[in-house]
């Protein structure tokens, strides 16, 4: 049984005069209409993800806070540590540099009062720099 298209032409071809009928014809009140829940829907998604955002967020102050302390806490550790080592070391080379040349002239005249000879009355100081304690293993 063979359905029968009554605006078809002799070569099975729509005619167009259905084509026209059968197409929406959108006026301006409808893309208006549409555009305008358009916008709506967009704004309403937006104002919901704000709202979410907002309730379920950290609070920003209090993780500012408790990150400021931890950096604290951790600077002052290191910087004790740190500032510990280079103020040892600033120590201990500016106390060699003051009490090496009295150090050495006295060490000088024990050494000969040790050997029984006469002490010098001018001992000139030699330069020297600190060396690091070397430690009381040898030989590995």
């Amino acid at each position: 049984m063979a359905i029968r298209n009554d605006s078809a032409n002799s070569d099975g071809r729509d005619s167009g005069a259905d084509q026209t009928s059968r197409q929406t014809s959108w006026s301006w009140k409808m893309r208006a209409g549409v555009g305008a829940i358009v916008v709506v829907l967009a704004l309403a998604i937006g104002v919901g993800a704000y709202v979410y955002g907002e309730s379920t967020g950290e609070d920003l102050d209090a993780a500012r806070a408790k990150g400021t302390a931890a950096g604290q806490a951790q600077g002052a550790a290191r910087g004790s540590k740190e500032g510990f080592a280079k103020g040892f070391e600033e120590g201990r080379r500016k106390g060699f540099a003051a009490s090496y040349p009295d150090a050495y002239r006295d060490a000088y005249r024990k050494a000969f009062e040790d050997a029984d000879l006469e002490t010098p009355e001018n001992i000139s100081v030699p330069e020297a720099s600190p060396e690091k304690p070397k430690s009381d293993k040898q030989g590995g």
